[in-house]
């Protein structure tokens, strides 16, 4: 969970929110958010 602003939260400019929003939707963005495990 992150928790910024109120003011952030309330229009969904709060960083985690804008990545969790990438993460669930369906068409991905190119090029974002990109994370390669390495075990």
């Amino acid at each position: 969970i992150s928790v910024g602003e109120l003011e952030e939260n309330k229009i969904g400019s709060n960083c985690g929110q804008y990545v969790q929003r990438h993460l669930a939707a369906q068409r991905k963005l190119e090029n974002s958010y990109v994370f390669v495990r390495e075990d």
